[in-house]
């Protein structure tokens, strides 16, 4: 069995899941290949697709011409796939399906957004692929900040405080993107994946605890880097059409549940609209905004690290700095 960690979970699977960060300690979850169908008689989705259906006491997936996967009370997951499966595609299975519907069941809320941490809190980079949010993460590395998720990142709720719980230490950019990190990473560290992304390691300050989550940003086109703070209905909206959660649930009371959870969360943690060019040459001006910003709805003088900086100036007005 291979020993993995990753959300803060001990993992023991018999199948490798590269990517993630091993582990020695009891196991959270088990992840086990079986030779019997886990997902009975529901019907196989279209070629190309993966189908997620959840059931009374488990949330199933079919991917066409590999297999099924059943996650099971926060802490199974069975993979039922063809002979001779690419292992490639059985980890993006278990990692991309498998791992969200366990944090699911667990009561942790789970969207398709890109965190980092700044100054001991995590912020999170929201919008729909291809908008940015791994160059974003990415360009925050660079100036000396942890990576604690990218594309899916995992919030739990303690108390009054929502915490991000930290991934694994990996970004997937496109080569342009991964331009940012040539400085900062070496040969040991990359790795080909089989799209148009590559895979850098990002180890550099990897969290080994939660942080608590000080803001969420939808990324959005604009002539500057300007913060525009969201109001509470354009907030829940963005964040659930962000997450994975309400495809997991059954219709009812389950729904109910998860609306209430993403309804309490914008009430703990505030939500803003980031407009900013789509340039690379605007990233700088984009992190120093975001530092700046984060300083301020902290009440505090922002941390500058030692860099290069750009000759691009961060537009500010009196609605970037409202909390």
């Amino acid at each position: 069995m291979y020993a993995y960690v990753a959300y803060g979970l001990h993992i023991s699977s018999d199948i490798r899941l590269d990517g993630l960060e091993p582990g020695e300690g009891p196991a959270d979850i088990v992840v086990r290949r079986t030779g019997a169908s886990v997902c009975g008689p529901l019907p196989p989705p279209e070629r190309g697709v993966v189908a997620v259906e959840p059931g009374l006491d488990a949330i199933y997936a079919q991917w066409t011409d590999l297999g099924q996967l059943r996650a099971h009370g926060g802490q199974e997951i069975l993979l039922h796939v063809v002979p001779d499966a690419d292992p490639y595609l059985c980890r993006a299975f278990v990692v991309s399906f498998g791992l969200p519907m366990l944090l699911h069941q667990r009561g942790v809320i789970v969207m398709h957004a890109s965190a980092v941490g700044v100054d001991g809190q995590a912020i999170a980079f929201l919008g729909p692929p291809g908008q940015g949010k791994s160059t974003t993460a990415a360009a925050f590395y660079t100036r000396g900040h942890c990576v604690m998720a990218d594309d899916l990142s995992a919030i739990a709720t303690y108390g009054a405080q929502a915490w991000m719980l930290p991934a694994f230490p990996q970004l997937r950019l496109f080569p342009q993107s991964g331009a940012l990190l040539s400085e900062m990473i070496d040969a040991s560290t990359f790795e080909e994946v089989r799209d148009l992304k590559q895979a850098h390691r990002t180890n550099q300050g990897f969290p080994a605890e939660p942080l608590p989550v000080h803001a969420f940003y939808v990324l959005a086109d604009g002539d500057c880097v300007r913060i525009e703070p969201l109001a509470p209905t354009e907030a829940l909206l963005a964040l659930l059409s962000a997450s994975p959660n309400l495809s997991f649930d059954t219709p009812g009371e389950a729904t109910s549940a998860t609306l209430q959870a993403y309804h309490a969360l914008i009430q703990r943690t505030p939500c803003y609209r980031l407009l900013r060019p789509r340039s690379m040459a605007a990233l700088s001006a984009l992190v120093e905004t975001i530092e700046r910003h984060v300083a301020i709805t902290r009440g505090m003088v922002p941390r500058v690290p030692a860099m290069a900086h750009s000759t691009a100036s961060p537009h500010y007005d009196q609605r970037e700095v409202q909390c």
